[in-house]
């Protein structure tokens, strides 16, 4: 499930999409995985009043996908912080058996529960870019 906890102000998304389109990107396919990720320094993570156990870009190509998943239950929080995306880009989530598809939306900052199946699908022509903190609470 996706739930809403903020958003980021005008010039933290201009220095984000600077950093994503400078970022060394490493490439992830096969397994029904076809994205990049990109891990990012302590610049990007001063940006935020968090106490971080990381922080990466992940970018889904137009056609790309995260596969189905679920994460190993860790001590921290995951938050995706929307960078670029295209209103074709479709983050999913199973919650009692029941499908859920929700688009995050540029600016906005979203805690995922990693513990319920989640994908991810970009069925437009533009980069899906987050930014993801996993954050100590």
């Amino acid at each position: 499930m996706h739930e809403q906890t903020g958003n980021i102000d005008s010039k933290t998304l201009k220095y984000l999409k600077k950093v994503a389109k400078d970022a060394t990107w490493k490439v992830v396919k096969g397994d029904g995985r076809d994205y990049l990720t990109s891990f990012c320094g302590d610049d990007v993570k001063k940006l935020f009043d968090w106490d971080f156990q990381a922080a990466f870009f992940l970018k889904i190509p137009p056609g790309g996908k995260v596969h189905p998943h679920v994460d190993v239950e860790r001590p921290w929080s995951t938050f995706h912080v929307v960078v670029q995306t295209n209103a074709k880009c479709i983050s999913y989530s199973m919650d009692d058996d029941k499908r859920i598809g929700f688009h995050p939306k540029t600016k906005g900052i979203y805690r995922v529960n990693r513990q319920l199946e989640h994908w991810a699908i970009n069925n437009g022509t533009t980069d899906r870019i987050h930014l993801l903190c996993l954050v100590y609470e």
